[in-house]
């Protein structure tokens, strides 16, 4: 069997999708594009700035578009049409890096602002129905880096950097109080989270390990994502065609050479691992490559190279997967 791509010109435009409600909804930063379930594009709108994720609301009425500036949107759903913008003013008008979330009775949105001056945020509720209408929550207490709303507790969890003690935190909100926890032995950068509802404890990922914890952050296990094969990149790899003479490359690969950026290796990464529905292959999306593995044999079925920049991949349909990478949404079929 092999994983030969599905050709999807508007899909390929993708850097990130979401599913809600039988739709795919797919953001190339400056507009939404919404799909059926079999992949038909159906609309767009635009006019948006580097907004590459969003959320459907409870009610699935609306959805919540994020951008990585000051700024979200909102619009009708499935329709598309715009309902409102909101640019986020100073002092906490930092950029919001795709921040945010419904509330769990889809009343208001909820969001990580933060002010580019202190470097720290607040937890700012807007109501959904007025955006001129919002508190402050935690404000200046922490640097909140992820917010998620957990629907079987009717919670939300944040994680949060507290200059003042350096340490990482799990925070816990009920809509009414909130509960703070010491992240154990967190000491990196974090990239994402996922809580797993299956197991009951919270994935926090870096770009090299992963952070298990339980729900009061005690630390259950850490593990590597470093898979065995490295890549190694120099500066004057992209010196190609006729754009420089030879003497020229020459010149800049001495002096790329001196400022240490000739022959630099780095470890390819595991970013997302999704399994088929009948649990017998597991795709594996790592910086470079996408493997399908037999989870009976345990082996490699067949695998394909990708840019840089994989983020996710999901099993859309029987031996389909989607993967979504900062050079677009790519459709594989395992056959």
């Amino acid at each position: 069997m092999r994983l030969s791509r599905i050709k999807n010109s508007r899909l390929s435009r993708c850097k990130n999708f979401i599913f809600s409600d039988g739709y795919l909804v797919g953001f190339t930063g400056s507009q939404v594009l919404l799909f059926d379930g079999n992949l038909n594009f159906i609309r767009s709108c635009g006019a948006f700035s580097y907004a590459y994720t969003g959320e459907a609301s409870p009610q699935k009425d609306k959805i919540l578009i994020l951008s990585n500036e000051n700024r979200f949107y909102v619009n009708a759903f499935p329709s598309l049409e715009p309902i409102g913008r909101v640019t986020i003013k100073v002092p906490y008008n930092h950029e919001l890096e795709g921040m945010g979330c419904w509330s769990l009775d889809g009343k208001y949105i909820l969001t990580c602002v933060t002010n580019g001056k202190t470097l720290n945020s607040a937890l700012r509720i807007y109501n959904a129905d007025d955006f001129s209408e919002f508190t402050d929550k935690l404000s200046e207490k922490y640097c909140l880096t992820e917010i998620h709303s957990v629907p079987s507790l009717q919670e939300y969890y944040l994680v949060g950097f507290n200059r003042q003690d350096l340490k990482e935190y799990l925070i816990w909100y009920d809509g009414r109080c909130f509960e703070e926890f010491v992240l154990e032995g967190f000491d990196d950068i974090l990239t994402r989270s996922i809580f797993n509802e299956k197991h009951g404890w919270l994935e926090l990922y870096t770009d090299s390990s992963v952070f298990v914890y339980d729900f009061c952050g005690r630390l259950k296990n850490r593990k590597s994502l470093k898979t065995q094969r490295e890549y190694e990149i120099s500066f004057s790899d992209v010196l190609s065609g006729s754009l420089y003479t030879e003497e020229q490359k020459t010149e800049i690969r001495e002096l790329s050479a001196k400022l240490g950026m000739e022959h630099i290796a780095f470890s390819d990464c595991v970013r997302d691992v999704a399994l088929a529905k009948d649990r017998t292959v597991a795709y594996i999306a790592t910086d470079h490559r996408v493997i399908a593995y037999d989870m009976l044999s345990r082996k490699i079925i067949d695998q394909f190279t990708i840019g840089y920049g994989v983020e996710k991949v999901r099993e859309i349909s029987a031996n389909k997967i989607l993967v979504s990478s900062w050079s677009g949404a790519l459709l594989y079929e395992l056959r």
